[in-house]
């Protein structure tokens, strides 16, 4: 069954999870790792990574507010940039997580190996078992045990900071940088595994009680906590260890405890290694294991893994997917492919983090309502997601091809499983829409302001032109009538007639020109009546309002409306599927050009998967229809023919004049707007 997570995480459990998530791997097993890269400059390289991650972490404190849903990371990106830049993030961060938790259970291996002769790799994937069947068994449960285990871990860690400190030997320090400042880069990529406690939080928003307060607490301080404790730590480990034990150590808090601390506190030590190792692998699973069932709540996984535990509270088929590939990995990769792969998945998906609220802050959504606003914005975002995408460049080839295993990956799957499912409603597109909206809003107002359009009417008698001359002259400015309407007769010169006066617009009947559509020029603005007797105008109804070329037709509406002293109704048909957030805003983008129009105005945004039935019912009591043809020769395409011949009052088919128009940015960004605004290419222009 799908069922909503339960709330049951106070603030000191969020805080844990993310601390033991953090706390693990990065300091009892990859601190010897980043010495055999970095040396001592690793200290400041734990430093430098903590401050790579603020921006993102900052982010996702603010979109935690507004949305405490699990997913976290991926339901941010998934609602900000779309469903296809969500399917990268979703199985990024996931992957980042679970080979972060395999991570800290092959070095629980390596730590129990003080006290058992058991395979370390047999004992990482029973441990991890362990883990699976706790997690099953409930999420109060396991926050309670992270919570224990994480508070004495930071006992002993406290203890080997205040204790190593005065046993330091300043002769270990030096040379500080072994190699250039780019080997601090990389010695930082490689422990940026160690803070992706920052998007575990973010996973299980949902299970989060007063998550308006309790997520940014808990991500923020627990972020500066452990960007005190990594450098405190590894300043005590590499002053009291020789540099040539302490390089490429899998086990470095136990060897610099040797160093200097009884044998007791080293075995404690060991003890305590395998409790924090355990703690980090129980939040990674934890935290992990939210992101199938996320995307299987937006449909781009199976629904299966949806599934709630009625007793459990806690996704079961999910958190199975998730143990038994945490298993598979600890079995057959090596540990140090398993640091770098997490810190370049980790990298690209907190890179996509900032990303994201820089698109929910652009788009302003009426539901995106964070109690916590990240401070610096967008200057912070920008520099978390440029330092990101820098950092990876220094993980090597494999982590490079790694990252891009899981863009082409993800691209592959949402195209596959996804595309046709998918909820595609995202910040990005709306951001989309509403600039486009205000570009529409601007042109409208300019063209309502115009005053000096030249129209030309043509016709084969001056009796038949009486309807066109009164759609006309709105147009044109009653004031200069003599001047800027003018009456061209058809025939043979028409054409020579038309160039010698150069109008804005041409207006026609079709059965002033026999049914020929083209014989009205391509490059001039046009409009074709069309249907019975042009009567009483009272009501004016203009279809498929919100395209990219309705500036002519919604100026025509609304001054026509003026001197008829009618009304406008704007009708827009959607698909059923279509989203909340794209209904209201063709309705504000209605209400906006309501304003613009100076007429009584309504708005009628009808979800129908029959168009031609929806239109009939929207114009049944209006007195004339507005509606756009395509740019070209020709005014019809099939479906507009039928829309004209299935209702009831006249029409008035406008036509843009087709222009050669540079590839520009706006233009590609009006054509954007058309695709997202309107149900189809051939409803938008009409």
């Amino acid at each position: 069954m799908t069922a909503r997570l339960q709330r049951r995480l106070g603030l000191y459990a969020v805080f844990t999870v993310s601390i033991g998530a953090m706390i693990g791997s990065g300091i009892f097993v990859l601190p010897g790792l980043a010495f055999e890269v970095g040396g001592p400059s690793m200290i400041i390289a734990y430093a430098l990574a903590g401050v790579i991650v603020f921006p993102a972490a900052l982010a996702q404190s603010e979109m935690a507010t507004a949305m405490p849903r699990a997913g976290g990371a991926y339901l941010y990106i998934d609602l900000a940039m779309g469903p296809l830049m969500g399917t990268i993030a979703g199985i990024g961060v996931w992957f980042s997580l679970v080979f972060k938790s395999a991570f800290a259970l092959v070095g629980l291996g390596i730590y129990l190996g003080f006290f058992t002769d058991l395979d370390p790799m047999m004992v990482g994937v029973a441990v991890g078992a362990g883990l699976l069947l706790l997690n099953l068994i409930g999420i109060k449960e396991s926050g309670n045990v992270q919570a224990l285990l994480v508070t004495l871990v930071f006992i002993v860690l406290f203890i080997f900071i205040g204790g190593g400190a005065t046993f330091v030997e300043s002769d270990f320090y030096h040379p500080f940088l072994t190699a250039d400042l780019g080997g601090l880069f990389k010695t930082a990529a490689l422990v940026f595994v160690s803070y992706a406690g920052v998007t575990n939080v973010a996973s299980i928003a949902e299970e989060v009680s007063n998550p308006a307060r309790t997520l940014p607490v808990a991500i923020i301080s627990s972020l500066l906590v452990m960007m005190f404790v990594y450098p405190a730590v590894t300043y005590v480990m590499v002053g009291i260890t020789p540099p040539e034990i302490l390089s490429g150590d899998l086990t470095p808090m136990v060897t610099a405890s040797a160093q200097v601390f009884p044998e007791w506190m080293v075995n404690l030590i060991a003890v305590i290694g395998v409790f924090a190792l355990a703690s980090m692998a129980n939040a990674g699973l934890l935290a992990s294991s939210r992101y199938p069932f996320a995307m299987a709540r937006r449909r781009l996984v199976p629904s299966i893994f949806s599934h709630v535990g009625t007793r459990s509270g806690t996704p079961t088929w999910s958190l199975i997917l998730t143990g038994m590939l945490l298993m598979g990995l600890v079995a057959f990769l090596p540990v140090f492919d398993l640091a770098k792969l997490a810190s370049a998945f980790l990298l690209l998906v907190l890179a996509m983090i900032c990303l994201a609220q820089l698109a929910f802050r652009s788009s302003k959504l009426w539901w995106y309502r964070p109690k916590f606003h990240a401070p610096g914005y967008p200057l912070v975002p920008i520099s978390g997601v440029i330092a990101c995408l820098a950092l990876i460049t220094q993980l090597g080839t494999e982590a490079l091809v790694g990252a891009g295993t899981i863009i082409v990956g993800g691209a592959v799957w949402y195209q596959v499983y996804g595309r046709s499912r998918a909820i595609k409603e995202s910040a990005f597109r709306e951001s989309v829409r509403q600039q486009g909206m205000s570009r529409l809003l601007g042109l409208i107002e300019e063209a309502l302001n115009e005053d000096s359009r030249r129209v030309a009417v043509v016709s084969k008698r001056e009796r038949s032109a009486t309807p066109l001359l009164r759609i006309g002259r709105p147009l044109a400015g009653s004031d200069r009538e003599s001047e800027l309407v003018r009456l061209l007769q058809t025939g043979e010169d028409l054409e020579e007639k038309i160039l010698e006066y150069e109008p804005d617009l041409v207006i026609g009947a079709q059965t002033a020109i026999d049914g020929r559509h083209d014989e009205l020029p391509a490059d001039r603005d046009a409009v074709l009546f069309m249907g019975g007797e042009l009567g009483e105008i009272r009501r004016i109804a203009v279809l498929g309002s919100g395209g990219p070329y309705d500036v002519l037709k919604i100026c025509l509406a609304a001054k026509l409306a003026q001197a008829e002293d009618a009304s406008i109704r704007f009708v827009h048909v959607l698909d059923p599927a279509v989203s909340r957030a794209q209904v209201r805003s063709i309705e504000r983008f209605h209400a906006d050009v309501g304003e613009l129009c100076g007429v009584p105005t309504e708005s009628m945004v009808i979800e129908s998967e029959d168009l031609l039935v929806a239109l009939t019912s929207a114009v049944g009591d209006a007195d004339l229809a507005i509606i756009g043809a395509p740019r070209g020769r020709h005014f019809f395409t099939d479906l507009i023919d039928r829309i004209v011949s299935g209702i009831a009052p006249p029409v008035l088919v406008v036509r843009v004049a087709a222009k050669d128009e540079p590839a520009s940015l706006r233009s590609f960004f009006d054509r954007v707007v058309a695709s997202r605004l309107t149900r189809s290419d051939a409803t938008h222009d009409s």
